[in-house]
């Protein structure tokens, strides 16, 4: 079992060294652009384009690595005042309604995923970028958060672990 705990922290892990990685070119991108448009008059047309996609992948391969390391914005103003024997059950009802929230968002990005392609749907942008390449990376988000979040399920059971308040990424 905890060979594929360490595997989902893997995979985890490197969607979102790749975000990271991709953030960082896209840096480069806009500023190749504004160089571009400033020297030549000229910018790059497919810069807008290709940093938005950059970004909805840096976003959705961040979900799990986010939610495993609580650093999602959390509101815990009644959690918090919750006796400690509680605590954990109110941790797995959160858990599992984000599981189905996540578990929706993967559903919703295969039936986009397959319209897409069914229609063969492009871009209108200078890159006529198939529309599914970005709706993938929505599903891809959605499943390595499904799979962070069963992680935290199992070491919810595993251990008396429940959801500690951070003060830096908590609403009150």
């Amino acid at each position: 079992m905890s060979k594929i705990l360490r595997f989902i922290h893997v995979i985890s892990s490197t969607a979102t060294y790749l975000s990271g990685f991709l953030i960082f070119l896209m840096i480069i991108f806009v500023f190749l652009s504004v160089v571009a448009r400033y020297i030549f008059n000229s910018p790059f047309s497919f810069t807008e384009e290709l940093t938005g996609y950059i970004v909805i992948f840096a976003i959705c391969m961040g979900l799990g690595y986010t939610f495993r390391t609580n650093g999602h914005i959390r509101t815990t103003i009644l959690f918090d005042r919750l006796p400690s024997r509680y605590k954990k059950g109110f941790t797995l009802i959160g858990l599992v309604l984000s599981f189905l929230w996540s578990v929706v968002m993967l559903v919703a990005a295969k039936s986009l995923i397959a319209k897409y392609l069914t229609n063969e749907t492009v871009s209108i942008t200078p890159l006529h970028t198939p529309l599914w390449i970005p709706a993938v990376f929505i599903g891809i988000g959605s499943f390595i958060l499904c799979l962070d979040i069963i992680v935290k399920v199992i070491e919810c059971f595993q251990t008396d672990q429940v959801l500690q308040s951070n003060d830096n990424a908590n609403v009150s």
